[in-house]
């Protein structure tokens, strides 16, 4: 019965992040649609491969930034993923710069 459990957790853990995987998803290519719509599918194309890659990276910092990637997401979330990582990689470099004062 244990090991029943276990196997449902893990069967709708996996239905969840699918889910919300292919919500991120339609997020980013509305966004990309909207903004980049005027210059055809091939420039929707390039601005939601960019915006995967970008999101892909914000997942993949350092916990030791998760304060950082919180307030950037939070900010500039509606801009598109790729301003909420310029954002996470500016402050990451502010906040080196002003460690060395």
């Amino acid at each position: 019965m244990r090991n029943f459990k276990k196997v449902t957790f893990i069967f709708a853990l996996l239905i969840c992040q699918h889910s919300m995987a292919k919500d991120v998803t339609k997020e980013i290519i509305s966004y990309c649609r909207t903004e980049m719509g005027e210059y055809g599918a091939s420039i929707v194309k390039a601005c939601v491969d960019e915006e995967i890659r970008a999101l892909k990276a914000l997942n993949k910092y350092p916990s030791k930034y998760k304060t950082i990637v919180s307030r950037c997401m939070a900010d500039m979330r509606e801009f598109g993923f790729m301003t909420v990582k310029a954002c996470v990689d500016e402050d990451i470099e502010a906040e080196k710069a002003l460690s060395r004062y």
